[in-house]
């Protein structure tokens, strides 16, 4: 009985350890990878800002944002990878006010 109760007690430590690390890592800031101003607009799946290409997630909110957005309006793109790398995609367009 003492042997269950002390495995109990490491697996509540390990379960609340992960936890708290999960908690950390869900508030830390998601910062814009990409800003300027748009170049192009080929579909609600592509946006070009300044003069750079990138593919619209599209089951994402930048993919809703698409439909109201105009040339030459400023955005910020976040991205569900490195920017630099022509597999990640678009999933948030914050705009400028």
């Amino acid at each position: 009985m003492i042997r269950l109760n002390s495995m109990l007690r490491v697996a509540t430590l390990v379960l609340s350890g992960t936890l708290v690390a999960q908690n950390a890592l869900a508030s830390k800031p998601v910062l814009p990878q990409v800003s300027g101003h748009i170049t192009a607009l080929a579909s609600n799946e592509i946006i070009v800002v300044d003069g750079h290409r990138y593919l619209v997630a599209v089951i994402s909110s930048a993919y809703k944002t698409m439909s109201g957005l105009h040339i030459g309006d400023a955005v910020s793109l976040i991205f569900d990878g490195p920017a630099s790398r022509s597999a990640s995609h678009v999933i948030a367009i914050q705009t400028a006010h």
